[in-house]
């Protein structure tokens, strides 16, 4: 540890000496991982916002530019999420932004629900984020019964009908694929 006593010669001049004020040593256990966790749990450092419906979200452009193409286009060209420190997002609703940004920090969706699936598709592939786009397919996949029947469902189809006609597709060869396996297993047996 550091602490003020100590003294650093600066610029290979002994009498440029800078005292340093007491910096906490950093723990040992502490993970990329965490530390982007905690970045996004205690806004730390934040360099901007995403305003959608009523709600506000603090963000850091360098982690979202590093995890989004689309995100890293607006932050280093000549657009206005790049003038400015906020991005209004008029076609996400709250929780999908939510969602997508505790990705976007920690590659987990902790409580997705039905009713949210189908937005977060629609994010990830607005963002072009494939990893998120998968886990919502997949989550899609599993839960086809309940989210197929759904409003959210009807309402993601008449909005995004080439995403819809997309996820179709691939609901329906995976569903081959997953018959195909167990009539194997059946043969085999």
């Amino acid at each position: 540890m550091i602490s003020q006593a100590d003294e650093i010669v600066y610029n290979n001049q002994p009498d440029a000496q800078v005292n340093l004020p007491e910096v906490p040593e950093s723990s040992s256990s502490s993970t990329l991982a965490g530390d982007l966790r905690c970045l996004y749990d205690n806004h730390d450092l934040c360099d901007g916002t995403i305003h959608v419906e009523n709600a506000s979200f603090p963000i850091h452009k360098v982690i979202l530019g590093a995890r989004s193409p689309v995100f890293k286009a607006m932050f280093t060209h000549e657009m206005k999420e790049n003038m400015g420190k906020s991005i209004d997002i008029p076609d996400l609703d709250a929780e999908t932004v939510r969602l997508m940004l505790k990705f976007i920090y920690t590659d987990i969706v902790e409580d997705l629900q039905t009713e949210s699936a189908a937005g977060l598709y629609f994010a990830a592939d607005k963002h072009h984020d494939s990893s998120l786009k998968n886990l919502a397919k997949g989550y899609i996949w599993k839960h086809e019964d309940h989210l197929i029947l759904s409003d959210e469902w009807k309402n993601f189809r008449m909005a995004h009908k080439d995403l819809a006609l997309d996820m179709m597709e691939y609901l329906h060869l995976k569903n081959v694929n997953v018959n195909d396996k167990a009539e194997m297993d059946t043969i085999t047996e």
